[in-house]
């Protein structure tokens, strides 16, 4: 429902965080796809590899304030 206001609304900026982890791989590749159609710049949380394809950056943060930020096509989560 979040991400359905999003699209409506299409603000400036939206963060999401885990906004597409209750849906199938198809519903949040459709949505996302849907949201990369719109002028919103968005963050998303997630833990779904599938979704570096719509975004520029990975932004990982550690526990102890220290941070590295990737381009999303040379982020793996294994590293």
């Amino acid at each position: 429902l979040a991400l359905a206001r999003v699209l409506i609304t299409k603000p400036s900026y939206a963060m999401l965080d885990e906004a597409t982890s209750a849906l199938d791989i198809q519903n949040e590749d459709r949505l996302y796809q849907l949201l990369s159609a719109t002028p919103t710049t968005f963050v998303s949380v997630s833990h779904h590899d599938a979704l570096l394809d719509y975004h520029r950056n990975v932004l990982e943060l550690f526990g102890d304030g220290k941070w590295r930020l990737y381009p999303a096509r040379q982020f793996s989560a294994a590293s």
